[in-house]
């Protein structure tokens, strides 16, 4: 079952549930229980979510605890919920599915009874429709350190532009600063959080600001906990900062985290026995808060703005970006390959795009950590690479009439648009060429 036929189902549902009609029922509304609705619906009465979560998993044969009920906010998230618990046996049906794809492509290239085109529109269909859908999904960013240790320098350099404001000027207050993006067409937010690691002495200041990050952020779907590689103990405005944080968000919201060391360029001799200390003394403190079995599994990255590189020589940009997708929720990660799917690249090479964003090259051992996080997003990826992306990518070869294609490029896009009745845009293009060279589809 696809998102867009989990989509229909969930929008017929509430629908019917609110007494609201369909058209009014997007994949951006509101499901979050006790707060305002739009179109003349207050709120969801606990009765009436009580009844529509039920109908919910009646329809998909699922069951949605209560704690994982309150994390869903809108349809959209709903609909990603439903797709990641559908029971087991649908997801093994998709092997079935590709098999019996490869079958068809192969019979059809060797006796033409059958058009390719037909065969190949439900695989690209399904594929392009994960990506239509997360391209309208915004994902959110909170950056954690105090003032000019480089949160924004480095957010600047992952994104390859300016999306956070950069400042060495110690704040006086505790704020919460919003800056709204978009790249390729998808929206994205980073949260900065001047003055929770600054040692800011106000009488009552963590209860303000506590209360205020809750008020103005509702759903995170990665922070960044960035601070200096050479302090050798953890301040004790940081150590406030992971309070504060916990205690908003609750002890998950470390689950999508990741811990950034900068100033890589200042660290000791000994600079990775220092990195594993630093990280270890972090994810010590963090415990306090979550326990050991998710404290112990954030991961750390070392960074310097000012080299390609770390002391071990390794190209820290790359590392950053396998963190950060692995590491990012469910819900963001393919909005965040849409906003960078241009600038990467395999080879771990450094190098520059047209546009002057620096590009991204990874390694064998990185595209094997994004594999597995695009497996357990998009699962029927994974039987593809594995049976017929020879196919696959040979189709689509002989779709755009050359005998070889490395670039999808226009005449694919074109193809793919013939395929499926409707144009294709450079972005979606620029992702199936992603998926092609990265699971060596053809």
């Amino acid at each position: 079952m696809n998102h867009q036929t989990i989509f229909k189902k969930v929008q017929a549902i509430v629908s019917q549930q609110l007494n609201i009609t369909q058209d009014k029922i997007t994949l951006q509304f509101n499901l979050e229980f006790g707060k305002d609705l739009a179109y003349g619906v207050k709120y969801i009465e606990w009765i009436t979510a009580i009844e529509l979560l039920m109908a919910i998993e009646e329809e998909f044969d699922i069951e949605i605890p209560d704690a994982d009920a309150k994390k869903i906010k809108s349809v959209k998230e709903m609909v990603d919920y439903i797709y990641n618990h559908l029971p087991k046996q649908e997801n093994r049906d998709y092997k079935k599915v590709i098999e019996d794809l490869s079958k068809k492509l192969n019979s059809a290239m060797n006796d033409g009874k059958e058009s390719i085109s037909t065969i190949m529109s439900p695989f690209l269909n399904s594929l392009i429709e994960v990506l239509e859908i997360s391209r309208h999904e915004k994902f959110v960013c909170l950056l954690i350190g105090r003032t000019g240790v480089g949160k924004s320098s480095t957010i600047n350099a992952l994104m390859g532009q300016n999306v956070a404001a950069t400042s060495r000027r110690k704040p006086t207050t505790m704020d919460v600063t919003f800056f709204d993006n978009e790249i390729n067409g998808v929206s994205f937010t980073v949260i900065d959080t001047p003055g929770l690691c600054d040692d800011v002495i106000e009488e009552g200041n963590d209860y303000k600001y506590l209360e205020l990050i809750k008020s103005k952020v509702n759903n995170i779907d990665l922070i960044w906990f960035v601070t200096p590689i050479y302090e050798t103990r953890i301040r004790r405005d940081e150590l406030d900062g992971i309070k504060i944080i916990t205690e908003a968000f609750g002890a998950d919201i470390w689950k999508h985290s990741i811990i950034i060391f900068t100033f890589a360029d200042k660290a000791d001799e000994d600079y990775l026995e220092q990195l594993q200390e630093r990280t270890e003394d972090i994810q010590e403190e963090i415990a306090k808060y979550t326990g050991i079995e998710i404290a112990s599994k954030i991961p750390s990255v070392a960074v310097d703005n000012k080299n390609e590189t770390t002391p071990d020589g390794k190209v820290w940009l790359a590392e950053l970006y396998t963190k950060v997708f692995v590491r990012i929720s469910e819900r963001g990660t393919i909005p965040f390959l849409l906003t960078t799917v241009k600038r990467l690249n395999f080879g771990n090479t450094s190098s520059k795009s047209d546009s002057k964003q620096q590009n991204i090259g990874l390694d064998e051992n990185q595209k094997k950590e994004i594999k597995e996080k695009l497996f357990s997003v998009i699962p029927f990826l994974k039987f593809v690479g594995s049976k017929i992306g020879s196919v696959v990518g040979s189709a689509i070869s002989r779709l755009t009439g050359f005998e070889e294609v490395k670039d999808l490029g226009k005449s694919a896009g074109e193809a793919i648009g013939e395929i499926l009745g409707k144009p294709v845009d450079n972005i979606i293009n620029s992702t199936l060429n992603f998926f092609k060279s990265f699971f060596d589809w053809g």
